[in-house]
């Protein structure tokens, strides 16, 4: 009895193992014929957009469906059974799927350029720059160029491909280029131009034996000062003019005979005269001082009071006319050091006095529409209320920075020469 129920258990058993050996080689077989006979994935095919090539796929079937996955990138057209032209309209991935009434199918994986690009070095540009930018990757000529914001950035077009950008203000904008229906873009970012730094100004200051302490005056406020010492100058060099103190002017370049004048130089009066005329006629800044403004009287057609008691070596009170240069600097007066035994009588041409002391005497002019003008007192020898004058004139002459300059070093070697 016990070995029956021993073969039935047997018998039972090997009826599972075989039902159910059975079931999964069915189901697998059924699932490998629903797979279509596929080949491998094909390397990845390179298209620049608007390309044109043609597919192919190896068989005899008679019945070849040909799909595209993304039909906005790229267009097919079924050519024979087997052949099929493929046209690239965007930049992407695409897949191409051929596939037989059978089930055997062939993909074709392609990558979709697009090679045409703006090129440049714009990407960046300061206000005022201008560049050149070039549409490459493609032959055509009816290329539109246009701004995103024609405040920010300009654009013209220049012959072939190319265009000129011009930068107009901070910002960002870009530049299109319109070509076969499609645009193309390029962004930049414009910065304010950075400050250039500023030069320190060349000033003049002719020689009349000592120039040391104005020179070292107008360093101190900023400015490279240059010794002049000869009447065949180029101006072009210079940003002003300083004609400095020193012996009385001939009296014979105002019409009048000597009656009180010491000192005279005919050689430094024909080389200041010289040098003050280039720079009246080249409208650049020209400050006198003392000596220097006598002379700037007597070049416009004044004259000179010889001889004058009470301002030789001292400090004594003035009142400034308003609406002047000086007035900006003093308001209604200042005290200042006066040394001299001369002053302007008879106002030259286009002059105005703009400073009296209290007995009078002229102590300082300005031309009304030229920036000339000079001081009888002596600014660098009165410390800060001196160098309120003189920092104005180098302020002045700033403006007149210039490309036509002396070199760096040259500079540098003037300068050490005057304080030498």
């Amino acid at each position: 009895m016990k070995s029956q129920r021993r073969k039935v258990s047997q018998y039972l058993w090997l009826i599972c193992t075989w039902i159910l050996l059975t079931v999964a080689f069915g189901t697998g077989t059924a699932e490998a014929a629903k797979q279509p006979k596929s080949s491998q994935s094909a390397e990845m095919l390179y298209m620049p957009v608007d390309d044109t090539c043609e597919l192919f796929m190896e068989t005899d079937s008679q019945d070849v469906t040909w799909k595209t996955s993304t039909p906005k990138l790229l267009t097919i057209k079924k050519q024979t059974n087997n052949r099929a032209k493929v046209t690239a309209r965007k930049a992407g991935d695409a897949l191409v799927t051929a596939q037989t009434s059978e089930g055997k199918t062939t993909l074709y994986r392609i990558r979709i350029y697009d090679p045409i690009k703006i090129e440049g070095s714009a990407s960046r540009m300061n206000v005022g720059d201008r560049k050149n930018l070039f549409l490459c990757g493609t032959q055509a000529k009816n290329v539109q160029w246009l701004s995103t914001d024609k405040k920010i950035l300009s654009v013209k077009k220049l012959p072939g491909r190319k265009a000129a950008v011009t930068a107009k203000k901070a910002g960002t904008a870009s530049i299109k280029a319109k070509v076969n229906g499609r645009i193309y873009r390029y962004r930049i970012k414009v910065e304010k131009a950075p400050e250039k730094p500023q030069l320190a100004p060349r000033i003049g200051v002719v020689d009349y034996g000592n120039t040391i302490s104005v020179c070292t005056q107008l360093n101190a406020c900023g400015a490279a000062s240059m010794v002049i010492r000869s009447a065949n100058v180029d101006i072009n060099s210079y940003d002003g003019l300083v004609l400095p103190g020193g012996t009385d002017i001939n009296p014979k370049r105002y019409g009048q005979q000597n009656q009180a004048s010491m000192g005279i130089d005919d050689a430094l009066d024909e080389l200041q005269f010289t040098v003050l005329d280039k720079f009246v006629k080249a409208k650049k800044p020209v400050f006198g001082i003392c000596r220097g403004c006598q002379l700037i009287n007597i070049y416009f057609g004044g004259t000179l009071k010889q001889n004058i008691g009470g301002h030789h070596g001292l400090w004594h009170g003035t009142t400034i006319t308003g609406g002047s240069r000086l007035s900006e600097l003093y308001g209604t007066g200042t005290g200042v050091y006066s040394s001299h035994h001369q002053a302007p009588d008879r106002i030259g041409t286009g002059l105005r006095v703009t400073q009296k002391a209290h007995d009078g005497t002229v102590e300082a002019l300005e031309h009304r529409t030229l920036p000339v003008w000079g001081v009888q007192w002596y600014p660098e020898l009165m410390g800060s209320t001196g160098e309120v004058v003189l920092r104005d004139f180098v302020e002045q002459c700033k403006q007149y920075n210039g490309t036509s300059r002396l070199g760096e070093d040259l500079v540098e070697m003037h300068t050490k020469a005057a304080l030498s």
